[in-house]
């Protein structure tokens, strides 16, 4: 069996690390225009989004790890560039550091019992996925061992048939998408997924892990959650109650 995949839109995430002391300094009506500066570059992401293009969400992370975040796709990976280069030009960002970024490319491959079309339905979700409007997101990247990449081909697809199964029976719960890292960043694959119910992220995450893919070949470096936050509640994350 000769091993396949496609490749779709490019998918960047920025997570910033805000000082908070320093930020709450700023005087409301600055960091009023701070956040117009913003919302402009935000019309852009919708219009990409409007016209197929890409997708784009926004979350507050819980944790240590970082504050903020920004997620975004789209088909050209010159956009991406471009958008990061704005976003970290930003006066709102001045109290803020981008200490997380993850950079890779939406992916399907043959170990899907489908067949590897793009008029496939389902493909074309692996490939072009949208940000859903559910309260909370998880990303995380992860590994396969060496081992796993001198198995055969037909090894891997039975194995991953079996973690694909565990995946599907969570479709009504999260939405997610896998993209693929190889050369790209720092580890191998990264899975993003979002959900109402925070606590499907351990359910899925669990169950996989003793899934033979998982148990035997699998790492995963680390986990960031939190909740997505809309266009609409920005100001009240910047600005805080009261202040909008």
């Amino acid at each position: 069996m000769e091993f396949k995949a496609l490749n779709g839109w490019y998918s960047l995430q920025l997570f910033w690390k805000i000082n908070w002391k320093d930020y709450k300094q700023v005087d409301v009506e600055t960091r009023k225009k701070q956040l117009a500066e913003l919302f402009g570059l935000v019309e852009e992401f919708e219009e990409a989004s409007e016209e197929n293009k890409g997708s784009f969400t926004f979350g507050r992370v819980i944790g240590h790890k970082s504050d903020f975040a920004v997620m975004l796709l789209h088909e050209d990976i010159q956009q991406l560039i471009d958008w990061q280069d704005a976003l970290k030009r930003l006066d709102l960002f001045d109290q803020a550091e981008l200490n997380i970024s993850y950079l890779s490319v939406n992916e399907a491959t043959s170990y899907l019992v489908e067949k590897l079309t793009l008029e496939n339905p389902h493909i074309q979700k692996k490939l072009y996925p949208k940000f859903g409007a559910e309260k909370y997101f998880c990303f995380y990247p992860m590994n396969k061992k060496r081992e796993w990449f001198s198995l055969p081909v037909s090894e891997r697809q039975r194995m991953m048939a079996s973690h694909g199964n565990v995946g599907a029976s969570y479709a009504e719960k999260l939405g997610h998408y896998v993209s693929n890292s190889f050369g790209l960043d720092d580890h191998q694959w990264a899975v993003t997924l979002w959900g109402d119910n925070f606590e499907e992220f351990k359910n899925i995450v669990y169950e996989m892990r003793f899934d033979e893919a998982s148990a035997v070949y699998g790492e995963f470096p680390y986990f960031i959650l939190g909740e997505q936050l809309q266009t609409e509640d920005l100001n009240g994350y910047f600005l805080g109650r009261g202040q909008q």
